[in-house]
């Protein structure tokens, strides 16, 4: 199993890059509070991936 793999795709479904998912991962597994940067990134992520529109490609 790839471990890189997993937890990439997961912080892709997350709106995070790695850092900052990795970051948030182990902020909850110490019991820490999130750190409000990576929140503020997470939800500026998510907002622009739902406002991009696929165009249709043109021949």
């Amino acid at each position: 199993m790839d471990h890189f793999e997993v937890y990439d795709a997961a912080a892709e479904r997350e709106g995070l890059d790695i850092g900052d998912y990795l970051t948030r991962e182990l902020a909850r597994a110490h019991g820490l509070p999130v750190p409000n940067y990576i929140q503020e990134r997470q939800r500026k992520n998510l907002a622009a991936r739902e406002g991009q529109v696929e165009l249709p490609i043109s021949a």
